[in-house]
């Protein structure tokens, strides 16, 4: 009986763990956002866009674009580095692979909305996070079927390791 015992004890020490993957901080801070967004919304299942968007492709410079988003008593107190990084992230998409959940709610990644669908769907910018990565900035955007919908800036600040929502920067409705 003692030969099973030290044999059992000896396996563990000779399996191999594999580390955990490091966190996305990119996608940590959209599902965040997109949880805070969903907070008051009354769905069974997302709707989300199958990529993060490329909200500054068509941007032809930093400057310029700064200007005509966010006029300079509005950015007085967002470091211009972190908004020239999120401008620099959003020149591409970046593709989502699965997610299953968002505060608890089942969710659906949608290229595009059949004609027949009367469902939003929410979307969300690339992430400009900042050098030390405790601020980032991103758009979450909704579209519903028809003329209506919304787009937001939001500036989310890391705070004892989790991101909360700090300000809006910018809204649009329409």
């Amino acid at each position: 009986m003692r030969y099973c015992i030290l044999i059992l004890l000896g396996l563990p020490a000779c399996a191999t763990t594999r580390p955990a993957p490091a966190p996305d901080p990119e996608l940590t801070v959209v599902l965040r956002a997109l949880e805070d967004e969903l907070a008051t919304t009354p769905r069974d299942t997302v709707l989300l866009s199958h990529q993060l968007a490329a909200q500054t492709r068509q941007a032809p410079g930093f400057e310029s674009w700064l200007a005509a988003l966010l006029p300079e008593e509005f950015r007085r107190r967002i470091p211009t580095d972190l908004l020239r990084r999120y401008w620099q992230a959003n020149k591409t998409p970046r593709r989502l692979r699965t997610i299953d959940r968002i505060g608890g709610r089942p969710v659906r990644l949608i290229r595009r909305r059949a004609a027949s669908d009367t469902t939003g769907i929410f979307s969300s910018s690339r992430v400009g996070l900042s050098p030390t990565g405790d601020s980032a900035v991103l758009m979450l955007g909704f579209a519903c079927p028809g003329l209506c919908g919304s787009s937001e800036l939001w500036l989310y600040v890391r705070n004892e390791g989790a991101w909360e929502r700090r300000r809006l920067l910018y809204s649009v409705v329409y």
